[in-house]
């Protein structure tokens, strides 16, 4: 007998796989996104802030959510709208990792402030940003 909880990640596991498949290229950008903020040590962010790691983690599980909601979408002009809709929570994101590339430092809207992590995080984020673009018709 299967546990519910054996259940629940064999179908998570399982839209997870479909929706890999539907997204090639990227599926593994978004990937990227989600290992780079997780290897990012907490003393990374701006105050050793755990919560801004969270939230950075929380808007790419929301992006995989609004790709995952696109596939299913039927009319072309409302999948272009999901993916506008991740490719902005994506820059939203950019625009918390940018000031280390634009100035050479963190800016005051930066979550990362260490240049190293933040340069690693803005250039996964931006070939997410590419990869979703790709799919707008």
């Amino acid at each position: 007998m299967y546990s519910k909880k054996n259940i629940v990640m064999f179908i998570t596991v399982l839209i997870f796989s479909v929706t890999c498949k539907v997204f090639a290229g990227t599926s593994e950008s978004v990937a990227n996104a989600k290992n780079a903020v997780q290897s990012i040590s907490e003393t990374s962010f701006k105050n050793g802030d755990i919560q801004l790691k969270t939230a950075c983690l929380d808007d790419i599980e929301g992006v995989i959510s609004t790709l995952a909601i696109a596939v299913d979408e039927t009319e072309i002009s409302s999948k272009n709208s999901l993916y506008q809709d991740a490719i902005n929570t994506v820059n939203k994101l950019v625009s918390k990792t940018d000031g280390c590339i634009k100035n050479g430092n963190p800016d005051n809207e930066d979550w990362v402030i260490n240049c190293e992590d933040a340069s690693v995080l803005y250039n996964v984020l931006k070939q997410l940003e590419s990869d979703i673009n790709a799919l707008i018709k």
